[in-house]
């Protein structure tokens, strides 16, 4: 991923594959360790208009958010705004809606977040994807518990 940054397929597979290891906690923790935040999230700023990538950012940020070292490096890289801005960019892709939505939570779950989630449009994002897919319980139970996680009780 490093080699090629503006190689679409290549930054799609890595991210998949990104995705896939991060189901593991020690190698979610091992993917902070190793500077893998960084270049994950430069692949999502990169191809905004990839769905596939987009997704499996998402869904990697999803299980990386759950280690304190990780969750403070996607704060630190810009991941909050990228995270927002990939569920703004496709309104449509209920896996993007979702993901984004459990990332945005499980960031969530450190307080010291809430602000600056509030601040990038999150909260905006997470109402929008839950309004525009009120047939997928997949999204409102992702809504719901990010909502949850940041103090309201919808």
């Amino acid at each position: 991923m490093r080699r090629h940054p503006t190689e679409r397929r290549i930054q799609e597979k890595g991210c998949e594959k990104l995705w896939i290891q991060s189901w593991e906690d020690e190698n979610s923790a091992a993917i902070g360790r190793v500077g893998g935040i960084p270049i994950l999230l430069l692949a999502m700023s990169t191809h905004p208009a990839s769905q596939a990538l987009q997704q499996s950012g998402c869904e990697a940020l999803r299980n990386l958010a759950l280690n304190d070292y990780n969750r403070d490096s996607i704060k630190e890289n810009g991941g909050i705004n990228i995270i927002v801005q990939a569920m703004i960019k496709h309104p449509d892709a209920i896996g993007v809606q979702q993901c984004g939505c459990t990332a945005l939570g499980n960031l969530a779950a450190c307080s010291d977040f809430h602000l600056e989630i509030a601040n990038a449009g999150g909260l905006h994002a997470i109402m929008n994807a839950a309004q525009q897919n009120q047939e997928e319980e997949c999204i409102l139970r992702a809504a719901y518990q990010a909502l949850r996680a940041m103090g309201y009780d919808p």
